[in-house]
């Protein structure tokens, strides 16, 4: 679910990044700008959030850099 988007999922983003890790694929942006583009919202270009559960507030490329690869707090 995008409410403002930006390029949201540009690169496999709400799927589970670039390489996948997303299960679940269940995604939430509110403000995502480029969120996803970089396989953001599911813990970074790699995949690596368990959960699948993602819920992006203010999103710029959250969960690249805070996921870096593999989000510990799965639900970022």
């Amino acid at each position: 679910t995008d409410i403002i988007g930006g390029v949201t999922g540009a690169i496999g983003g709400v799927t589970g990044g670039t390489t996948g890790g997303n299960p679940l694929g269940t995604v939430t942006d509110i403000i995502g700008g480029v969120t996803g583009a970089i396989g953001g919202v599911t813990g970074g270009a790699t995949g690596g959030n368990p959960l699948g559960t993602v819920t992006d507030i203010i999103g710029g490329v959250t969960g690249g850099i805070i996921g870096g690869g593999a989000s510990p707090i799965s639900p970022v």
